[in-house]
């Protein structure tokens, strides 16, 4: 049976994700193909089919594509008809041709979901198409659903979450993110001292479920003696955190905004920092259980981290991550430096969190899971 997982326009990070992904199917030796259609990415990557979007060249009939038209525009980018199963990354279910597309491929379909759609669309910040796409999400999800032959989510709520809306019974599985670990630098981290303490946070771009606006009014409301130094690794969109950033920096808060970094350039703010952040808000997608690639990312690189949400590969009181609530207040800072304190004090603990990643959340596990699943819908 010949399989193909699709993703449509990912970022840079779901991308790196699907190199990892490939790349374990191709060691594994599974006939496992991973299609990604993009404008945005020209690199060969192993095991990786790269497709150029079919767009219109006018830009208003080109953002409508991307955002309402994905199944046709697939259709339209590449021919899925040598494939006995399909993996489609959820391109959620805006675009009326999806009809067309599941009558295309019938039979063929499984979804792998990520996220509760219509939440993180109500998060994005007004414009006026996004009530419609909002509508049609909700309109158009439940009868999408009915006809995927699989559903895989990345967390058991998600799982359940699309299973209810599908209104039917219907083979599923949880996967959760992996990561491919021999890829990523072993930077650990640096034990903290009594003067300063210094955040990363690393992100693509900035989402409302990140909760980057929870770190900033925590930062607010600190008053204490130690110095704070906060990288923030990505692009920052939201107006609430760009005002918020504007007051920490007339606060005389260390803050470095350095937009997207990756190998080398990435790997020396690493190395300078004392703690990472990974995702505060899921709240805002309604969702209390995660699987965030960045979570995975700090635990392989040996830097301890903080977190605000139930993650099926960390337990709850493991020794290189702190839990704090899944809500709307400010971080309380000096908890991460009491945290900072206790972790830096812990032998090896860089080196027991390598060996964590790559004993719990190495792709080859998860990829042949996924292909067993497939092989069997």
């Amino acid at each position: 049976m010949k399989l193909a997982h699709v993703s449509f326009n990912p970022c840079r990070s779901v991308y790196n994700k699907i190199v990892g992904q490939a790349k374990a199917a191709k060691e594994l030796g599974f006939d496992f193909e991973f299609i990604v259609l993009s404008n945005d990415i020209n690199k060969k990557d192993e095991n990786i089919k790269l497709f150029k979007l079919d767009l219109p060249s006018n830009n208003f009939l080109r953002k409508m594509a991307i955002n309402f038209f994905r199944f046709r525009t697939i259709s339209k980018s590449v021919d899925l008809t040598p494939y006995d199963r399909i993996i489609l990354r959820y391109p959620n279910s805006v675009d009326p041709f999806y009809k067309n597309f599941f009558k295309k491929y019938e039979n063929k379909i499984i979804t792998e979901h990520q996220t509760n759609a219509v939440a993180e669309l109500k998060t994005q910040e007004v414009g006026f198409l996004n009530p419609l796409r909002i509508f049609l999400e909700k309109k158009n999800s439940p009868k999408l659903l009915s006809k995927v032959v699989g559903i895989i989510g990345v967390t058991d709520e998600i799982r359940r979450m699309h299973l209810d809306l599908a209104k039917q019974a219907k083979p599923s599985i949880v996967i959760p993110n992996g990561i491919d670990v021999r890829s990523i630098t072993f930077t650990k981290f640096k034990p903290v001292d009594n003067s300063a303490l210094n955040i990363i946070f690393v992100s693509s771009i900035f989402e409302p479920w990140h909760g980057l606006d929870r770190l900033l009014r925590g930062l607010m409301q600190y008053d204490g003696y130690i110095t704070i130094k906060l990288f923030l690794v990505g692009n920052i969109y939201r107006s609430e955190e760009l005002k918020l950033l504007k007051s920490l920096h007339e606060k005389d808060v260390n803050i470095h905004i350095m937009g997207e970094l990756y190998g080398a350039k990435l790997d020396k703010y690493y190395i300078d920092s004392n703690v990472a952040v990974s995702s505060l808000a899921l709240f805002r997608n309604e969702m209390n259980e995660g699987c965030v690639l960045k979570t995975r990312e700090y635990i392989t690189r040996g830097i301890p981290f903080i977190y605000a949400y139930n993650d099926v590969d960390i337990e709850d009181d493991c020794a290189f991550a702190l839990k704090v609530d899944n809500c709307n207040d400010p971080i309380d800072i000096q908890k991460i430096i009491q945290f900072a304190e206790r972790v830096s004090k812990i032998e090896n603990l860089s080196e027991n969190m390598r060996e964590y990643a790559a004993r719990n959340l190495d792709w080859k596990n998860k990829i042949k899971e996924m292909h067993q699943f497939a092989l069997k819908t």
